[in-house]
């Protein structure tokens, strides 16, 4: 039996890509995502988004739309784009229009990802009773529940938590949730330099074991 062993780096850019695009086309821009990055480029898709997610935000009167735009419009529309999260409170750090019409994954990611988790705080609030505001804190505590709920001991003291590095407890939510759903007869305990350090695809039984 042989195994295909993926950076880990690739695997986390290809997942995260994967899980953005679905996203972005949920909220049914114009066009549909299917490049992450090339398609964000021009800031449109972007700032569509922006504008499905915070209601108005966007004043288009501010965004060049004539295609084909060149690099400094595009420029100019991600620059908008870094505005509106930054008067949103989002943390952006070191990151300029230039650097999403560049492709660079790792800040573009960071963008996308906040606006992203703004959507689901905005879901959770629009399911809990009588809309209430939902903070970090009552995200922890429901997860440690769910934790809780299904008979494992792990937790998580907040988003920044170094013990979520290897994983587990991630899947210790999953079985809280859905009991059996997680075979932990798959599951290492992760130690220093192995987590999530690669990706085995067993053709044999065409199962995804992530290593963590």
């Amino acid at each position: 039996m042989w195994m295909l062993v993926i950076e880990f780096d690739f695997v986390w850019y290809f997942l995260y890509d994967s899980v953005f695009t679905l996203w972005l086309n949920s909220l049914d821009v114009d066009p549909g995502v299917y490049n992450l990055f090339e398609d964000l480029k021009d800031g449109l898709i972007l700032l569509q988004a922006f504008d499905k997610v915070i209601a108005k935000s966007v004043n288009w009167r501010q965004v060049s739309k004539k295609q084909p735009l060149s690099r400094f419009k595009q420029i100019e529309n991600c620059n908008y784009t870094v505005a509106l999260g930054t008067h949103h409170r989002f943390t952006l750090v070191n990151i300029q229009g230039a650097d999403i019409v560049d492709g660079n994954r790792t800040l573009t990611l960071g963008l996308v990802w906040q606006l992203m988790r703004e959507n689901i705080i905005q879901t959770l609030e629009s399911l809990s009773k009588g809309g209430k505001h939902i903070t970090d804190q009552d995200m922890v505590r429901w997860a440690n529940d769910a934790v809780k709920k299904g008979g494992k001991t792990s937790r998580m003291t907040g988003f920044k938590d170094s013990s979520l590095r290897n994983g587990i407890f991630f899947l210790d939510v999953l079985n809280g949730i859905r009991p059996g759903v997680v075979d932990y007869s798959l599951v290492t305990k992760g130690v220093s330099g192995e987590y999530g350090s690669n990706v085995r695809v067993d053709p044999a039984s065409c199962r995804c074991v992530l290593d963590l």
